[in-house]
């Protein structure tokens, strides 16, 4: 899976492979596209197991929520006796610097969500931490493989 980048006469546009489609690359959309490449290709996500653009009302674990989407999520199987599938990583992508006002939206989102993995990215870096409900988000110095990231949340 490699970044496509096409050039119209309106504007330049990026291949999407999770949803299947060219969408307008701004440069939120580049950050979450290469971020994407990279759990793929490095990290050995299943692809078919991220979704972009996410609702979260679309969530099968989440029950209320406000009319949010996040930008990332990647689900695992079998890391919940309830659900089948269940979100273990949410990023959250940003064309500008990591802040904490963006980190605290992430928060906002997971308090919905609940993944056990939580990454605040832009062009130049990334923030991992591991989360669990009943204390503070341990801070990571790097993204585990998807696997190792299963064996954690199943724990």
């Amino acid at each position: 899976m490699k970044m496509e980048i096409m050039a119209s006469s309106k504007q330049n546009r990026v291949y999407d492979a999770c949803r299947k489609k060219w969408v307008v690359a701004r440069p939120e959309e580049v950050v979450r596209q290469r971020f994407i490449e990279k759990m793929v290709q490095s990290w050995l996500f299943p692809k078919e197991l991220i979704s972009v653009e996410m609702s979260l009302k679309e969530i099968p674990s989440v029950l209320e929520a406000p009319d949010r989407r996040v930008d990332i999520i990647a689900f695992g199987k079998n890391i919940h006796p309830k659900y089948p599938l269940y979100p273990l990583l949410l990023v959250e992508c940003k064309q500008e610097a990591i802040t904490l006002g963006a980190w605290e939206q992430l928060m906002g989102y997971n308090h919905y969500v609940k993944a056990s993995f939580l990454v605040l990215v832009n062009k130049e870096e990334w923030l991992v931490a591991f989360c669990r409900e009943d204390s503070p988000p341990q801070f990571l110095s790097h993204l585990p493989c998807y696997e190792e990231l299963i064996k954690a949340a199943s724990q």
